[in-house]
């Protein structure tokens, strides 16, 4: 884990999560777009194994770890944004690619692919670590206002699960920001569309720290 810089601990934290089995160099491009305001960053890429096989010790001891960090490294009232990069509905999807993507035998590739799917989604099913956290993710107490950006064209993290999740949030009374892109691939947003997303953010992040005067 990457700790923030402690010569911006007046600015906002921004913690960024990235996705299954990133490495740190391409969380950076993220990290840059806060660190041009002078914001201090901290940056985590999660591991596949974790999620699915130590999601009750591994990957609480790293939860309870970034938050020593984060109360270690602010000060009180400072501001703390939360930037997952992809969300945890993609990573059975994830996973899938991973395992398979360097596979060359025609045959072996679908049946590997399809047997890993329904294997990690009936994990996700009758784990009672994981299943807690998808149920505790619909009750999240925490009602600061929510950004969502993603794509039609995003075959892993489904626009109908994003959109399903982004109303459990209204119905709590969190004030939810989005944006739907039609041809954008997964995880390429920002690629595709850096000027749109970067004014996206911007308004985001205004909105909020405006909200906490």
């Amino acid at each position: 884990m990457r700790k923030p810089q402690q010569e911006h601990a007046s600015k906002p934290l921004v913690v960024i999560l990235g996705w299954s089995d990133c490495k740190p160099k391409h969380l950076e491009k993220y990290s840059n777009i806060f660190e041009a305001k002078g914001w201090s960053t901290t940056s985590l890429p999660a591991k596949s194994f974790n999620t699915f096989f130590r999601s009750g010790t591994e990957v609480k001891k790293i939860g309870m770890y970034i938050a020593e960090v984060i109360k270690d490294q602010t000060q009180k009232d400072q501001p703390v944004f939360f930037c997952p990069v992809k969300p945890t509905i993609e990573s059975v999807g994830h996973a899938q690619i991973l395992l398979t993507e360097h596979m060359k035998n025609p045959v072996l590739r679908p049946l590997v692919w399809y047997t890993l799917g329904f294997v990690l989604s009936l994990l996700v099913k009758i784990d009672p670590t994981l299943q807690r956290f998808f149920d505790d993710l619909a009750k999240i107490p925490i009602a600061c206002p929510q950004l969502f950006l993603y794509s039609k064209a995003d075959h892993l993290a489904l626009c109908d699960d994003v959109e399903e999740h982004m109303n459990d949030r209204k119905a709590k009374g969190v004030k939810v920001f989005s944006k739907c892109w039609d041809n954008s691939p997964h995880v390429q947003h920002y690629m595709k569309y850096p000027e749109e997303y970067l004014k996206l953010l911007d308004k985001f992040v205004t909105v909020c720290l405006n909200e906490q005067k």
